[in-house]
C-alpha cells in the first residue's frame, strides 16, 4: 500500500492509500461541505490517472469519480469530479487554477490527525491485522459521511 509517486508524498501513507481505496469502493457518498449535504451517486472511479494540461503541467488526482445519476452538481461538474486526498499537503494554488482553467471540480478530501493510522505516524509496530481494521473504521465513517472542500468549482454554460 505504501510507495506511490506524488512527490508531495500523500499517497505514501497507509492513511493516504486506505481512504484511497475505501472512497473508490463507495458508489455513493455523502459529502458534507461546509453547512450543506450532497449525495453523490458514482458509476465508476478512475484511479490516479495522468492528466496532462496544455500548459504542460502533469497531475495524477487520486480519483476521477463519473456521476451515475443526475443532481445538481453532477450537471454543474458536467457529470465527473477530482477527489484528492490530502493527509499532511494540501492542494497546491497552482493546481487548483490549472484545474479550474480546464472546467474540472475538485473535492479536497482532508483526513485528518483524528482519523489518521496513528501506529504509522507514531512509529509503532503493526501488521496487516491494523491496516485491515483501520480499512473497516475508515469504511464505516465513509459509509457515513465524508467531509470535504470544494477547492475548484467551475461552471458548466449551456447554450440554448
Amino acid at each position: 500500500m505504501k510507495g506511490g509517486n506524488n512527490s508531495e508524498g500523500d499517497n505514501e501513507t497507509i492513511s493516504h492509500s486506505t481512504a484511497l481505496l475505501v472512497l473508490s469502493e463507495l458508489k455513493n457518498i455523502k459529502f458534507i461541505i461546509k453547512d450543506n449535504t450532497y449525495l453523490l451517486n458514482f458509476s465508476k472511479f478512475i484511479i490516479e490517472p495522468r492528466l496532462q494540461f496544455e500548459n504542460g503541467n502533469v497531475y495524477f488526482p487520486d480519483l476521477i469519480g463519473y456521476f451515475s445519476s443526475e443532481c445538481d452538481l453532477a450537471e454543474k461538474w458536467n457529470g465527473k469530479i477530482v477527489i484528492e486526498i490530502t493527509v499532511k499537503h494540501k492542494c497546491t494554488s497552482q493546481k487548483i487554477r490549472d484545474f479550474l482553467e480546464y472546467g474540472i471540480p475538485i473535492i479536497e478530501v482532508s483526513i485528518s490527525d483524528k482519523i489518521w493510522f496513528s501506529k504509522e505516524f507514531n512509529g509503532k509496530v503493526y501488521d496487516a491485522n491494523d491496516v485491515e481494521n483501520y480499512y473497516n473504521f475508515l469504511k464505516k465513517l465513509f459509509n457515513n459521511r465524508v467531509y470535504g472542500h470544494i477547492r475548484s468549482t467551475p461552471y458548466i454554460i449551456s447554450l440554448l
